[in-house]
């Protein structure tokens, strides 16, 4: 029968396997950091950029109907937003990602078209590539000399002129009953956005062909529905809140937009 002395023993050590098995497991997973494309005369690639220095694992197949290049990677994740990535004028419709078992990563090639593709693999200093290439009528069509026909003259008729002032609605915050932040000496932030938001006023009405207008020039309690009733009645084009900030250190600078 073990001792608590002993039984403390291989508690410890069987934590410590614990968290080198999850170390090495976790080292060996590498991130997609980055994708670019390349259209060249008869082909089209995409270079995918991975962490890590040791070889890829990776397996890829082709669905038809509708057709998609798919590649799965073992312990791999992306790290690229692929949401945000345009594909005009590519041989893809776009690109996915889902999780493929427990660490990997699939990434699916949704298609325009029937195409022969090709992926290789090579070491670029501390990471690794996956160039893939596509190939077939569709692509070289990509690379084809467009004929650009040159742009049209504007005429000063074209260009539509604003027939009155953009208005400007400036709306001091708080007001009244209601102080908002209160400095270390006791000013208010009604006060100090008020003084504030006058001054803008002055400044934007010296400006041609802006007119600016205030929720308020005294100090008086506004709800949020009065004050936005206010830029609608004056058709206003922007509407600038005014606020200001209080902090107890007196050292802190900066603004909040």
């Amino acid at each position: 029968m073990f001792s608590m002395k002993a039984l403390k023993y291989w508690v410890a050590v069987g934590l410590i396997l614990c968290g080198v098995i999850y170390s090495m497991v976790f080292a060996n997973t590498r991130s997609l950091t980055t994708i670019s494309t390349h259209q060249l005369t008869k082909e089209w690639r995409m270079v995918l950029d991975f962490s890590g220095t040791s070889p890829l694992n990776y397996h890829t197949f082709t669905l038809t109907n509708p057709d998609r290049l798919v590649i799965d990677l073992a312990n791999t994740k992306a790290s690229v937003n692929l949401a945000t990535l345009h594909w005009d004028n590519t041989p893809l419709k776009r690109l996915r990602s889902a999780r493929h078992g427990q660490d990997g990563l699939r990434l699916v090639l949704d298609l325009k078209t029937p195409v022969t593709s090709a992926i290789k693999q090579s070491t670029l200093g501390r990471q690794q590539q996956l160039t893939v290439t596509l190939q077939g009528a569709s692509v070289a069509a990509l690379s084809a000399p467009r004929v650009i026909k040159p742009p049209q003259p504007v005429t000063s008729s074209a260009v539509p002129k604003r027939s009155s002032d953009i208005i400007v609605v400036i709306d001091p915050g708080h007001g009244g009953k209601d102080p908002g932040a209160t400095g270390v000496k006791g000013t208010h932030e009604k006060t100090v956005v008020l003084s504030i938001s006058k001054k803008l006023y002055r400044l934007i009405n010296q400006q041609p062909g802006f007119k600016a207008y205030l929720t308020r020039d005294t100090d008086r309690y506004l709800t949020l529905r009065q004050r936005l009733a206010i830029a609608r009645q004056r058709k206003a084009d922007m509407f600038v809140a005014i606020h200001a900030d209080a902090f107890r250190n007196k050292a802190a600078k900066g603004a909040s937009v």
